[in-house]
């Protein structure tokens, strides 16, 4: 696994133990999580993008969404944020999806289509073995829609009988 995908994991790992007022799932609790990511994004010089605004600075680049849940990416010299032309390569995608399976598989789908060296996707799952099938799925997906690129995926499963959450990273290529 990258530092990157290393410290997302951690941030998510700690949510339950820094978070304690949110529940995984909530907007309380995706709101912070985001924020905490869209931190990490900026401290690595990456401008970001979130569907949850982050309160503290409600105006800068990072307080919009855009294709997904949340996103790093490099500008070309124009630095225009608002004119998403100027992106020159997306670093990160990430979807968050708590709702029924179609939706987390939809989702999912947005992440396999993508252009971007990592990319993340938080899920809920009934227990591990209902995790290992959406893993497995997952992967299966991946798969079949191989990149030219590289791509590192993270999988982030809360597990609902554990109150816990459970990692998988695997690497896509040709």
């Amino acid at each position: 696994m990258n530092v990157i995908l290393e410290k997302i994991k951690r941030t998510i790992e700690n949510s339950q133990t820094t978070l304690k007022e949110a529940k995984p799932g909530d907007k309380k609790w995706t709101r912070q999580i985001f924020g905490q990511i869209v931190k990490e994004g900026n401290k690595a010089y990456y401008t970001c993008c979130s569907t949850f605004w982050i309160e503290e600075d409600p105006y800068k680049p990072h307080s919009c969404e855009w294709l997904y849940d949340l996103c790093w990416f490099e500008l070309t010299e124009n630095k225009n944020i608002w004119d998403f032309k100027d992106i020159k390569k997306i670093k990160l995608v990430l979807e968050s999806e708590w709702e029924n399976e179609y939706e987390i598989l939809d989702d999912f789908l947005k992440l396999v289509q993508a252009k971007a060296e990592n990319k993340i996707m938080i899920y809920p799952a009934n227990n591990k073995i209902h995790a290992e099938q959406y893993n497995r799925t997952f992967r299966s997906l991946a798969e079949k829609f191989a990149s030219s690129e590289k791509e590192q995926y993270l999988l982030a499963c809360y597990l609902e009988d554990s109150d816990k959450f459970e990692f998988e990273d695997f690497i896509e290529k040709i």
